[in-house]
This record gives C-alpha cells, structure tokens and sequence, in this order.
C-alpha cells in the first residue's frame, strides 16, 4: 500500500480527503514544512501532496528514497524543484484548472473594493459615521482593463469584464487569437497595456521570465491613476515597485491576493498602511466549491499515476 503525506490540508477538507484515499496509507499535516521536516517527517513517502507553502527542493527529494510521486494541490509549481524530480524518474503532477471562474471572481472582489472604497466605507459606518464625504468611487462601465496573461483564469476575467461594458486589452507571449476574436478583445505590446489601462490585472504563473514583470524601471509607464490587481504570483510584481507606485500616485489604488514576501508579513508593511491598498491571504482559491475540485482532480491524478 503506497505512502502519501498530505501538507498543508485544513480541517474542513479532510472528511473528503480520507474518503477518496481508502486504498493508500495517509497521515495528514494541517501546516507546511520546509526541506527539514519534510525529511524527518516523511521520511517513508511514496508520494508528497504539498500545497503551495512546503518546499519540495532537491535535498528533500534525494533524502525520500521510496518517493514515485509529487502530486502538488496548486496549478503553480515553482515550489517544487521539478527539473531534479524529473531526472530521478520522480513524477509531478498538478492541477491546471480547479478554479477558473473562483480566482477570476476574487479578483473582480477586490477591483470593486478597490474602486467603490468598499472597506473605507464599511470601516467609517462601523465607527458610527454613516457620511459618504471622501469616498467617491469611479464606474467600470467604459474604463480599460489590461489583463497579463490570457489562461484559463485569465479568459474567464475578461468574459466577466466584458460583462461589465469594459475595454479588454491583453498581453501575453502565446496569443489566443480565437478567444480574442470570439470575446472581444485584443491583444496588445507590454508598453502598451502599462500606458493605457486604468486597470491592471496579473495572470501569469511564476517563471523566470516573469520575475518582477512590473518593476521599477517600468513603473513610469504605467497610465497615472491606474490600478493594480494581482491573484497570481507574489513575485511577478515587486514590492518595490508597489510601495513607490501608490507613493507616487501612480497607482490609484492596488488589490493583492499575493505579495512576495507574504510569509513574513507583518503590521509594520507600509502597504497595510495605505487605505487605498485591499489585501487579501492568498484566498482567491478559496471556495467550498474549489475545494472540493482539488482534492477530486488531485486523487486522480494519483490514482491516474499508479494505475497508467
């Protein structure tokens, strides 16, 4: 009976998980682990199911000698040394689609709350203050949105801005022509989306390439007055960057899912301190309904793997 460590698994997923994994051997961690743990704690693992905290590096998988599988409950895998997986004959599988619309959704959340003030009106009527002065909004009707990166999540964004009578432009290095054509919208250079959105909304996994995509040496391009959104990666935007922008009013105002430096974040970050900075953690994933699709497509995927 095969091994499989799940990390990083919440309470309320585990009934699901346990009913899906009758016929393996599974222990089940509620918190991520670095290489250390992994090691000392796994040390038996035919497969690992990390999330997207726990670090699967090249010493943790040299030091798992029984490990066949890393079956990540995450579309991305920049957390898994997957180059020295693959040279060992070690499988990794992930999940490219569990919530297109949820991560789309959420992102649309935090525009809204970003543009109708929403947490600076709800904070002002909570302290007694039911005034609307200084919390004038804009319209999205006729604005335009800029959407880096036109995947599943991507597309799904732009379906709902559409929706929204909005203007799409788009960037990216594999252009979905029929999309564009079918959707309306269109694609255009990097610059040029930087110059003429007043919306900016970031749908790149994390690469190489697009490492700080939004940076300093870029920002002054950026149309004064727009607005940020990311659900994707921290780091495809540079802290850096983001605190400069809404300094400088570049940036109107910012919705985050992700931050680079998330992990050690605390309420000393100059971005808390800024009203018109929305931050979420990490939840853009986070719905009954995606849930219950990664545990589903991640069984499979093991499943799929031992039985092929």
């Amino acid at each position: 009976m095969y091994k499989i460590y799940f990390l990083e698994v919440e309470e309320e997923d585990e009934p699901r998980l346990r009913e899906l994994t009758k016929r393996y051997d599974i222990e089940i961690f509620p918190n991520a682990m670095d290489e250390d743990e992994i090691i000392e704690k796994c040390s038996d693992a035919d497969i690992l199911s990390p999330f997207i905290y726990s670090n699967i590096t090249k010493k943790a998988i040299d030091a798992l000698p029984n490990l066949k599988l890393v079956a990540t409950r995450s579309t991305g895998c920049d957390h898994i040394d997957v180059q020295h997986a693959e040279q060992k004959n070690i499988g990794v599988r992930n999940i490219p689609d569990y919530g297109s619309n949820t991560v789309a959704e959420h992102a649309f959340a935090l525009i809204f709350a970003v543009v109708r003030r929403i947490l600076e009106a709800s904070g002002s009527v909570k302290k007694g203050n039911f005034s609307y002065k200084g919390l004038r909004g804009m319209d999205l009707k006729g604005k335009t949105i800029g959407v880096i990166g036109t995947g599943r999540i991507g597309l799904h964004l732009i379906q709902i801005a559409k929706g929204l009578d909005m203007n799409v432009i788009a960037y990216d290095v594999i252009k979905n022509e029929k999309a564009a054509s079918e959707l309306g919208f269109k694609y255009v250079p990097f610059e040029e989306l930087l110059k003429s959105s007043d919306i900016i909304s970031m749908h790149v996994p994390l690469f190489k390439s697009t490492y700080h995509l939004i940076n300093k040496n870029n920002l002054s391009l950026i149309k004064r007055g727009a607005i940020l959104i990311n659900t994707s990666r921290g780091a495809v935007v540079s802290t850096e960057a983001l605190i400069e922008g809404i300094n400088r009013g570049i940036f109107k105002g910012i919705g985050l899912d992700v931050l680079e430096d998330e992990r050690e974040l605390n309420k000393d970050h100059p971005l808390l301190k800024r009203d018109n900075v929305v931050i979420t953690p990490h939840t853009a994933f986070l719905t009954e309904e995606s849930m219950a699709r990664i545990i589903d497509k991640t069984m499979k995927n093991i499943d799929d793997f031992f039985d092929s």
